[in-house]
């Protein structure tokens, strides 16, 4: 007789009210710094499966809730900080479009923000408690972060090297759940906007 395992869905740890009551945590303040500059309008949705995402042409954050409630926080930090950065999303996909943009330019682009996005979930995750090195960020990015946080590096030196190592080693997952490099899936997306 074959064994067959029944893999159960996994189960919300917190939900869409617990995380904002958590996000007003003073002391969580790159949090308190980020939601003042969330424009009206903005949907916060929590979710079950998947990576946490935001939806900026349906101007919605979706977080997943199938995990704990600070690590709920930290993508929520990551989320906001995209959302913020919709404007610019919008037009470097409006420049693939109208074809005035090339593909590098709209790939590093995009890992321009996704670095800003991630220095305000270290920002986060270190307010929380965390250790960097235990939760999966690279020795590059925690020495980076540091020397950011230390000031001894600028935030624009922070996010081009945050960029640079995302654009030669990082990975996503893409919106069919298959994890390739981040720069082959935005390059695809450049791929999509400029032949529409």
């Amino acid at each position: 007789m074959d064994i067959v395992n029944i893999t159960q869905p996994p189960v919300a740890q917190f939900t869409r009210e617990e995380l904002i009551a958590a996000s007003s945590n003073p002391n969580l303040p790159t949090l308190q710094q980020l939601l003042p500059k969330l424009e009206p309008g903005w949907a916060l949705v929590t979710y079950g499966t998947g990576n946490s995402f935001t939806d900026p042409h349906n101007k919605q954050i979706n977080i997943n809730h199938c995990q704990i409630l600070n690590n709920g926080l930290r993508d929520l930090a990551w989320e906001i900080t995209n959302a913020i950065n919709t404007p610019s999303r919008i037009e470097l996909e409006t420049g693939a479009k109208n074809k005035t943009i090339s593909e590098l330019d709209f790939v590093m682009g995009i890992h321009t923000m996704e670095a800003e996005a991630q220095l305000n979930a270290m920002k986060t995750a270190s307010q929380l408690g965390y250790n960097l090195h235990e939760i999966g960020y690279s020795y590059l990015s925690i020495a980076t972060y540091d020397s950011f946080i230390s000031e001894t590096i600028t935030l624009e030196t922070y996010i081009l090297t945050v960029a640079n190592e995302v654009h030669q080693l990082g990975k996503i997952k893409n919106s069919q759940g298959i994890e390739l490099m981040a720069r082959e899936e935005y390059a695809n997306q450049y791929r999509m906007f400029f032949g529409s």
